[in-house]
């Protein structure tokens, strides 16, 4: 009866299948291994290892079964016509990290802007509201080379207004947020005296001779708690739909639902157009009225392979200052398995999409494992389907 990272409230995601198939609802997460360099700079207690990601990653174009999916690839084209060249043109330079040969197996390379100085109880209290609907709790550990396109992507794609990071106790960077985002966000950084309970730190803090299995109980842990803290922060601010996803899953639409899916995903806040389209019009599909009427609408994923084919993007007009290389939306483009029937074609369990408007007292009055677990942080809101234990390998 626990919740999960991927229904961080079980009440509000009852019934609702962690495995749906991806062409089923017109929403989706695009999940990204990318390159062993990038994959390999967290090291968590999950036991990331060059063995899970090759296997994983099906480098070998034969073991790609999926087929080429370029859908998401607009967005960029978007984004820069939304900001401007010379903003975008700041905002990614620290995007990804050099393309490094794929086989290799360890990577010396050094970021030194990764390593930055600043506390851990750093917290930034927004200086006013921005028009962005959408919220995240987001959770950061070493994730600097991923997180200037996971920003900028969903503040685009959501629209993302408001954003709360935890970062990891385990964590050897802080995350770096240029000054732009600061700006046109409503930012929290909280690390885990601040997302734990008081008399609950020492359990979320992983210690030096902390078994691998203790190590784990403690990293779901955290996960749970700064979910739960995190969403109990965005319904005290008035906030309404919450993303829990992590910094390698992008929230995308699903083409079997949009025949001029370019068009649509140029557009800004296109997500929330879709959830909109929706709720208020309906739709001849009773299933998708049925889970976006709900306040939990979980998304599936769909896992990108690690295989790169630099002549699929070659109808693209790229600005020339662009590195295409540097961004796993535009890199990868292989899904590892086809869009096939429920339960076939999914990466692990979803991922939930929460109004956390719609929480109840009752599902605030209780915290820790007897209300959720890190995938389901609030049981009552997303009752239903348990999940790999090995999700996010």
């Amino acid at each position: 009866n626990k919740g999960t990272a991927h229904k961080p409230w079980r009440t509000k995601c009852m019934g609702s299948s962690l495995y749906d198939d991806y062409g089923l609802l017109p929403l989706g997460i695009h999940h990204y291994l990318g390159s062993w360099e990038s994959y390999s700079m967290r090291n968590d207690a999950r036991g990331r290892n060059y063995t899970t990601w090759k296997k994983r990653s099906a480098l070998m174009k034969w073991a790609v079964t999926g087929g080429v999916d370029e859908e998401i690839v607009p967005w960029i084209f978007g984004f820069i016509q939304m900001v401007g060249t010379q903003t975008a043109q700041r905002l990614f330079q620290d995007v990804g990290l050099p393309k490094i040969n794929s086989q290799t197996q360890k990577s010396n390379f050094v970021d030194k802007s990764l390593h930055l100085k600043e506390s851990k109880t750093q917290v930034q209290k927004p200086a006013s509201n921005f028009n962005g609907t959408f919220s995240s709790c987001l959770l950061f550990k070493d994730d600097n080379h991923r997180l200037s396109e996971w920003i900028a992507y969903h503040y685009y794609a959501l629209p993302l207004g408001y954003l709360v990071i935890g970062v990891d106790s385990s964590t050897k960077t802080q995350p770096k947020i240029d000054k732009y985002w600061r700006e046109h966000l409503n930012i929290i950084i909280l690390n885990e005296t601040q997302y734990c309970d008081q008399g609950d730190v020492e359990k979320c803090i992983t210690k030096e001779n902390d078994s691998s299995e203790r190590s784990y109980r403690k990293h779901q842990r955290r996960q749970l708690r700064f979910y739960q803290a995190c969403s109990i922060h965005l319904k005290e601010e008035g906030r309404t739909w919450t993303t829990f996803h992590d910094v390698d899953e992008f929230v995308s639409i699903s083409e079997e639902f949009d025949s001029n899916l370019n068009s649509a995903i140029k557009t800004p806040g296109f997500v929330e157009k879709i959830i909109h389209r929706y709720q208020q019009n309906g739709t001849s599909t009773s299933f998708v009225n049925e889970k976006f009427s709900s306040s939990c609408i979980i998304l599936s994923r769909v896992l990108y392979s690690s295989t790169e084919d630099p002549l699929l993007l070659r109808n693209h007009s790229f600005p020339t200052w662009l590195d295409k290389d540097r961004f796993d939306t535009l890199r990868y483009l292989h899904r590892k398995n086809p869009r096939l029937h429920r339960g076939q074609a999914h990466d692990g369990a979803g991922k939930a999409i929460i109004d956390v408007s719609r929480l109840t007292s009752n599902d605030l009055k209780k915290r820790g494992a007897d209300t959720g677990t890190a995938h389901k942080p609030w049981k009552t809101k997303c009752m239903g389907t348990s999940v790999h234990d090995d999700y996010g390998l």
